[in-house]
């Protein structure tokens, strides 16, 4: 029997409850644990959802949490997730899920940052590279996140280099509507 899965609005409690995935532990270089605050701050937010897992036995799971918090109400969001382990076969089925909503949403500018390769050696190769060669350049080797950015509908925009806590390398994508 497989899995099924389900879409329930986002409950505080359920940003303290998912087991997240290594890469997902920490963010922008810093440890990622979330406070109550900060889980019902995403909890409060128009659009955040749990997606849940029925899993063989009976029991459920929460495989992740997302949504969009909105910097200025109406207009701008920034896009996160929170991934759990053993995503497995519901990553298609959570990707379109979440592209549906970044497409239909009515904010003017979506916005999400990704972990890219470390772009500073191909800076440093390369002085005479502009920014969309930089951008072009984190494209052609993507992360993990990069392609499930590209997946979601958004686009690369900028690299961000040397950026947070942990001096990183990480691209800015977006969604500016028509």
């Amino acid at each position: 029997m497989r899995e099924e899965l389900r879409f329930d609005p986002l409950k505080a409690i359920d940003c303290m409850e998912i087991v997240r995935q290594p890469s997902q532990r920490t963010v922008l270089g810093v440890d990622a644990a979330m406070s109550w605050e900060e889980a019902e701050y995403l909890a409060a937010m128009p659009v955040a959802w749990t997606a849940r897992a029925a899993t063989e036995d009976g029991e459920e799971r929460i495989i992740a949490c997302f949504g969009l918090s909105e910097t200025f109400p109406g207009m701008v969001g920034v896009g996160w997730a929170m991934l759990a382990e053993g995503l497995g076969a519901h990553h298609l089925r959570l990707t379109r899920f979440l592209a549906e909503i970044i497409a239909s949403s009515p904010l003017k500018r979506i916005e999400l940052i990704a972990p890219c390769i470390d772009i500073e050696p191909v800076a440093r190769a390369h002085p005479e590279f502009d920014p969309w060669q930089l951008v072009a350049a984190a494209i052609a080797a993507p992360t993990r996140e990069v392609r499930w950015a590209k997946l979601l509908g958004m686009k690369p925009a900028h690299v961000l280099r040397r950026f947070g806590a942990a001096d990183e390398s990480f691209l800015l994508f977006e969604r500016i509507a028509v």
